[in-house]
């Protein structure tokens, strides 16, 4: 990974006029994902103040919205300043503040056992060694805490997407890999994490937005068949859609 990723990205989104419409559509899209960061904090709420960290924050409008939605106090960091300038211009459009920092995800100066919930989104699978990131979320999570993690899942149509425009030397994400949910919870596992939850989202893709008509002709196609098939396997959705999600806990060492 580098110093400071994704900043063509962060230029755009500091260039462009529609950060409203931005944040509607990222919302509706993330909406199951924040339901489940939601309903772990207000488990934990019990007129104690519960403190939030949102690791690789990008716009950071997962943390805003959270913090519309509970009385829990949150952090986001991001190891780019752009894009904690980009998370500064969506701030405006929401009521609650939060607390945004430059911080690299390996290493900050945050205090042992500070946080009650550490949540992610798109950011482990850009870590060649996720290991570093992972023992930084334990260190800053007290016992019985919980680490959601939320990453593209391996089996489908968006990683062979990603990868054929990875080869093409045009993905602007950076190196990126996926993620099957047997293997996210072993990561977790690994690090003595114990998994209480998994969930999936995303069944559709953004294939079918795409500018170029043949692309766009197989995006509707999956689109159709996606929607289709998940009528009736959706009880094994975590094995198929484009998103996975695992709530971890740390348990008493």
């Amino acid at each position: 990974m580098t110093d400071y990723p994704f900043e063509k990205v962060w230029d755009e989104f500091l260039q462009g006029d529609s950060i409203e419409e931005l944040i509607k559509s990222h919302i509706s899209e993330h909406k199951s994902f924040l339901q489940v960061i939601q309903r772990y904090v207000e488990s934990l709420q019990s007129g104690e103040s519960v403190n939030i960290l949102e690791i690789g924050c990008g716009t950071a409008i997962d943390s805003y919205y959270i913090a519309e939605q509970t009385k829990a106090k949150i952090w986001a960091i991001d190891v780019s300043p752009k894009s904690i300038k980009v998370a500064e211009k969506v701030g405006r459009y929401f009521n609650h503040k939060i607390n945004l920092k430059i911080a690299n995800a390996v290493k900050t100066d945050f205090e042992n056992n500070f946080f009650d919930l550490i949540f992610s989104q798109g950011v482990i699978e850009h870590f060649r060694d996720p290991v570093p990131v992972m023992k930084e979320q334990i260190r800053l999570l007290r016992t019985d805490g919980y680490i959601i993690i939320d990453v593209p899942q391996k089996y489908n149509i968006y990683t062979l997407y990603r990868k054929l425009l990875t080869k093409m030397g045009r993905w602007p994400y950076e190196w990126e890999r996926g993620y099957s949910i047997t293997e996210l919870r072993k990561l977790g596992n690994r690090m003595g994490l114990k998994t209480v939850d998994v969930s999936s989202r995303g069944l559709t893709c953004e294939l079918s937005k795409s500018k170029r008509p043949y692309i766009a002709v197989l995006g509707k196609f999956y689109d159709f068949f996606m929607r289709n098939f998940h009528k009736f396997f959706h009880k094994f959705s975590i094995y198929y859609m484009q998103n996975i999600c695992v709530v971890f806990t740390k348990d008493k060492i």
